[in-house]
């Protein structure tokens, strides 16, 4: 298997990990759910036409938002998977210190821990 693949495997599973295909799903049948009652409804109701168009508009921005939102905020498996990645040696510590995906983390205490885990084993000092 070459890097390529091994980083769309591992990509595709964390994606699996966060349930990123989950919500997907989840929200594609809310979403066709909604287009049909819409489509159903809209009409009798005497909306004009172009307002079928917004919801199935909205309804397409909205889906790559809750695949985005579904990765967020789950502070927990990230630090465990960032904590996993360090024992295994892929902590890069200049990567992790300013990369703003980490944002979220930093406030954390463990997230710290981290860092000077890799710091000493360094043999650099804790900032």
């Amino acid at each position: 298997m070459s890097d390529d693949d091994s980083k769309a495997a591992r990509w595709f599973a964390e994606l699996k990990h966060r349930k990123v295909f989950r919500v997907a799903a989840a929200y594609l049948v809310g979403a066709w759910l909604l287009v049909q009652v819409a489509g159903t409804t809209f009409e009798p109701m005497g909306l004009p036409p172009w307002t079928l168009k917004l919801v199935i508009t909205l309804a397409a921005f909205g889906f790559p938002l809750a695949c985005a939102y579904s990765t967020l905020g789950d502070s927990d498996d990230a630090l465990d998977m960032l904590d996993r990645a360090v024992q295994q040696g892929r902590g890069n510590l200049e990567w992790i210190e300013h990369d703003p995906d980490f944002d979220n983390l930093r406030s954390d205490s463990r997230f710290d821990a981290i860092l000077d885990r890799i710091r000493a084993s360094r043999g650099v000092l804790p900032a």
